[in-house]
């Protein structure tokens, strides 16, 4: 068992407990023991942020090593006058760190907090550097064939041990013989914060972007236009609940996805994108029908609104696939690299592949050069405006990324799990009204790129209070007239 700095925190806490229920009360070094474990459990948690990927998986495990410290301490306290029952107390920490701890922290699904690298390398280095630096390492991406006509490198995940200075690691397998790039698998988040027409949507009423974004005029330009073909809109996040009477009828379900969403946010932003239209029920969208958008979605989220940047950038992968059209990503974290190569990849990959990637910003207040995927090159970035254009408090700034632009993102009502409707804030709420309207372009022309189609939106969009922080606010007629040829 390897023992960490935070482990090592831990355990002197605890016996600082022990050493503190003998102390008689008001002594002098009663309170300097007091202040000794504040300082030990303040040190564990420091070292903890500073070796782990995520900050709301650090936060977790902190508030939970503090609640069992806490709980232990209280044990030995109210034991102080049975020693038999303290040191039964101390035996069972001692046996869960040392017999129970390897099974307990070794990784099992998307909420795991162990550091994990993405490494591209060739095939023949595998076994070398994993018995070198005694590692396992695992293909991401199974088909060996991805890469048709297309520069994808071999990438696979390296599970790194607890105690393993992360960052010297990818110091020294960058150069490694045969390592193309290495990175730290992030942890991405969510990227949302809780909270008279011709369509006969009823809940229309409530949907204050609809007026804004001029919706009415461009569902009257699509009535002029015929599509060419559905386009394929892949949503990666916490999957869409299948059978939601706004989404079931344009929604295609895959083989291996579950027909139920983890936590409600990837059936929130589907509707956005896509919930039936002129359908009497719920909510209007971009999409006009299921002869111009297939909804689709890849599971990449889980119910704690996590998941390693591996799942996320298979995704984007598995969809490009499968034939995706347009790739809706309403999650992100902050970058830990300079440059996210594994998602740079990807998205070329995708985009090679005639898809459009779109992400949200971010709600961080920062800007979105800061924060994957949204500052991967190849993506379009988008930022949160609210009701008069102006931008979201909370939304991360587009002004130097690659393509930013902007979308209603504040007070959004759209599709929930349990077929119920629901109001959010967030990038996330912004980012599948520009995968939405995208979508519609690609059914008008299939070839449509990720430039002609930015080039489009942004020429005939409208300025927000802040256009350089927030980039041009989509205006979605404006946008189908050029595609369309209008």
């Amino acid at each position: 068992m390897i023992v960490n700095n935070n482990m090592i925190a831990f355990i002197v806490s605890v016996l600082l407990f022990y050493f503190w229920s003998f102390l008689p009360k008001r002594s002098i070094w009663h309170a300097a023991t007091r202040w000794s474990i504040l300082t030990a459990t303040t040190l564990g948690a420091f070292m903890l942020f500073r070796t782990t990927v995520g900050f709301v998986p650090a936060a977790f495990l902190i508030s939970k090593t503090w609640i069992i410290i806490g709980i232990i301490g209280l044990m030995l306290i109210r034991a102080r006058d049975n020693r038999f029952v303290q040191l039964l107390i101390l035996l069972g920490v001692v046996q869960y760190l040392f017999f129970m701890r390897d099974s307990a922290d070794k990784p099992t699904t998307a909420t795991s907090t162990t550091p994990e690298l993405l490494i591209a390398v060739a095939p023949s280095q595998v076994v070398y550097l994993s018995d070198r630096y005694d590692v396992d390492i695992d293909l991401l991406v199974e088909d060996s064939d991805l890469a048709d006509q297309v520069d994808l490198p071999t990438i696979y995940t390296v599970d790194v041990a607890d105690g393993i200075d992360v960052r010297a690691l990818v110091t020294l397998l960058s150069h490694e013989q045969g390592v193309r790039w290495v990175e730290i698998n992030d942890e991405e988040q969510l990227q949302f914060r809780p909270g008279g027409t011709i369509v006969d949507d009823p809940l229309v009423q409530q949907q204050w972007a609809y007026d804004y974004l001029q919706m009415d005029e461009y569902h009257q330009t699509l009535q002029s236009l015929t599509p060419e073909r559905p386009a394929k809109l892949y949503i990666l996040d916490s999957g869409i609940q299948a059978n939601h009477e706004d989404l079931a009828d344009g929604y295609s379900r895959l083989r291996g996805q579950s027909p139920r969403d983890a936590n409600g946010h990837g059936t929130h932003c589907a509707g956005i994108a896509a919930a039936a239209t002129n359908n009497g029920k719920g909510v209007a969208s971009f999409s006009p029908g299921n002869d111009w958008v297939e909804l689709r979605s890849l599971a990449v989220i889980n119910a704690f609104g996590l998941a390693p940047q591996s799942a996320v950038v298979k995704g984007i992968i598995n969809a490009a696939d499968q034939g995706a059209d347009v790739i809706s990503m309403s999650l992100g974290g902050r970058s830990t690299d300079t440059i996210q190569y594994a998602y740079n990849t990807a998205v070329r990959y995708a985009r090679d592949k005639g898809a459009i990637v779109i992400s949200a910003a971010g709600n961080s207040s920062m800007p979105a050069s800061q924060f994957s995927p949204a500052n991967s090159q190849g993506i379009i970035a988008v930022s949160a405006v609210g009701m008069a254009g102006v931008m979201a408090p909370f939304s991360n700034s587009v002004s130097d990324v690659e393509m930013g632009i902007a979308a209603p993102g504040v007070d959004i009502l759209s599709t929930f799990n349990d077929g119920k409707y629901k109001v959010n804030s967030g990038t996330s709420m912004a980012a599948p009204m520009v995968a939405g309207l995208a979508a519609v372009c690609k059914s008008l022309s299939p070839n449509l790129t990720t430039e002609a189609f930015y080039e489009a939106a942004t020429t005939t969009g409208r300025q927000s209070s802040d256009p350089q922080q927030t980039g041009t606010v989509i205006m979605p007629d404006g946008v189908v007239q050029v595609i369309g040829g209008l």
